[in-house]
C-alpha cells in the first residue's frame, strides 16, 4: 500500500467506510464489541466520521493499520483497522475495538 498523508488515510477510511460491504469485522472485534457494548451502528459511525488517533503503521502482511477515535453517544470509541488492497481497492478490517 503507498504511503499516504493522515489526512489522505482518514478519508480513505472513511469514504470505503460509506459502504459496509467493504468493512470486515474479526472475530476478535465482535468479541470485544460485545464485552464493551458497542454495536457496529457505533463502530460505523467512528469509520465514518472519527479521526486518526495515532499515525498509522505497515502491517506484516504489507498493509497499514491505525486506530480511528470518536465521541459517540457520550463515550469514546476507538477502532483498530487494518487496510490492504484487493483488486486496487482497500478493505477496512476491523482488528479491535477501543473504549476510553
Amino acid at each position: 500500500m503507498k504511503e499516504l498523508s493522515n489526512s489522505q488515510l482518514t478519508e480513505m477510511i472513511r469514504k470505503r467506510a460509506a459502504d459496509t460491504g467493504n468493512v470486515v469485522l474479526t472475530k476478535h472485534a465482535k468479541s470485544r464489541m460485545k464485552l464493551r457494548k458497542i454495536t457496529e451502528a457505533e463502530v460505523h459511525a467512528t469509520l465514518r466520521n472519527g479521526r486518526l488517533e495515532d499515525p498509522p503503521e505497515l502491517a506484516p502482511n504489507g498493509g497499514l493499520t491505525a486506530t480511528m477515535a470518536y465521541f459517540y453517544a457520550g463515550r469514546k470509541i476507538g477502532v483498530v483497522v487494518g487496510l490492504v488492497e484487493t483488486d486496487g481497492l482497500p478493505v477496512v478490517t476491523v482488528l479491535c475495538i477501543k473504549q476510553r
